[in-house]
């Protein structure tokens, strides 16, 4: 995972470029329209049936390239298993939850996507080095916000939620909100990219501002304000790695402490600067949720209800406070699901080693030949802020969690071997 570019296991094969390409694309979520519907008249879900079946034969075509690519290396499991412990823990407490869980079925067949994805961010880690990652994802990404702004202002009939958003683009995905959280995802991947590549200087700054664009036109207010701030920490992260010593940490001190202010006038002027963004103090409805998901996590705070079944089950009943939000698929913050469904020991499995793999990450992008070290800690960066709002941190069958078991794995891997 070297920020040089420099691998070990070559250039990929164009079959596996193609297959790289795919699973991206489907796990950021750009194929949604296409395989299951929303543009009703650009989408093959309007034939019955075919979205689904499309979907299930990507995702089965997707997991079993993984399975024969994997069989491949197995002669590194044992240097997987030993670099594991940022998300293998956690994901074993997932399928164990199968025994104690309010919906058994539902808990395995999720705990199953858990550990498929899982599977294909230890390939990715493995089979690609750090530059190629970002080389991949920087182009899809970059074709992803082009085609978001061109199919909103070409196609607003389709591509904008006029009926519920006033205007708010949706892109080619199936809400705003999925826009949002995908242009801050480009952000945070682009700015190492206009920071440290030389070549692709120019193109990182474009895709920033397309991105800041498409962000805009999404309305996600949520967006707004994570997109910034992962920018400023690029550009300070960027800035810290060309000074040393005791300029860098008064640097990297003072930029801590205004970020803390920052964070506390935010919570003193709060009413203010919500009106400002058009938002309540409910954040639309998000903060009674939350204290609806608090009182259910009560009940059973040790082991939870079992992975990603409260919302089939407990959610379903008169008699809990999660009746009154028939609306939400899930608690509109990812630390809060963790702890629904894993409990308080499922919460404190990932957030011990994420915490302890984002210290070791900071230390070695600052110290780093160039920003495109930084790709590992900006995007750590954009999973724990875009949970703060969002479901995604535990979540099979998206490129949050593939990424993160494919960063750790490679990142980890770098260091044992001294690099």
């Amino acid at each position: 995972m070297t920020a040089s570019g420099e691998s070990g296991r070559g250039t990929p094969s164009p079959w596996e470029s193609i297959f790289w390409w795919v699973s991206f694309a489907w796990l950021l979520r750009s194929l949604d329209v296409l395989l299951y519907g929303s543009w009703r008249d650009f989408s093959v879900a309007q034939i019955p049936g075919l979205g689904s079946t499309a979907g299930l034969f990507l995702i089965a075509a997707i997991y079993a390239t993984t399975l024969i690519l994997l069989f491949r290396e197995r002669d590194r499991s044992r240097e997987v298993l030993a670099v594991a412990w940022p998300w293998l823990p956690v994901v074993a407490l997932a399928v164990l939850s199968a025994a104690w869980s309010e919906d058994a079925m539902r808990t395995l067949q999720r705990a199953g996507a858990l550990v498929a994805t899982s599977a294909w961010g230890v390939l990715l880690g493995l089979r690609l080095d750090l530059a190629r990652q970002v080389r991949l994802l920087g182009f899809l990404t970059g074709a992803i916000v082009l085609a978001c702004i061109a199919a909103s202002t070409l196609f607003p009939a389709h591509a904008t939620m006029t009926d519920v958003d006033g205007g708010a683009w949706n892109g080619i995905f199936t809400n705003r909100f999925t826009l949002g959280s995908r242009m801050v995802f480009a952000v945070a991947l682009f700015t190492p990219i206009a920071l440290g590549m030389r070549r692709g200087r120019v193109l990182g700054w474009v895709g920033v501002f397309l991105s800041l664009v498409a962000v805009v036109g999404s309305q996600s207010r949520s967006a707004w304000i994570v997109f910034p701030v992962l920018l400023g920490i690029g550009v300070l992260c960027s800035v810290a790695q060309r000074i040393e010593g005791r300029a860098q940490i008064r640097l990297l001190g003072t930029s801590v402490v205004l970020g803390l202010a920052f964070v506390v006038l935010g919570l003193l002027w709060a009413d203010p600067l919500l009106a400002a963004l058009g938002k309540d103090a409910t954040l639309n409805a998000r903060a009674p949720l939350w204290g609806a998901s608090i009182e259910v996590a009560r009940v059973q705070p040790w082991l939870g209800y079992g992975f990603e079944a409260v919302w089939s089950t407990v959610a379903d009943r008169p008699d809990q406070p999660l009746h009154d939000f028939q609306w939400a698929a899930h608690a509109h913050n990812g630390f809060l699901d963790l702890v629904l469904g894993l409990g308080v020991v499922g919460l404190l499995a990932w957030l011990i080693p994420f915490g302890i793999l984002v210290q070791r990450v900071f230390r070695w992008g600052i110290a780093g030949p160039s920003a495109l070290a930084l790709w590992p800690f900006l995007f750590f960066c954009f999973l724990g802020l875009s949970n703060l709002t969002n479901s995604a941190l535990l979540v099979g069958n998206r490129l949050e969690w593939g990424l993160y078991v494919a960063l750790s794995t490679g990142f980890l891997r770098e260091i044992r071997r001294g690099g």
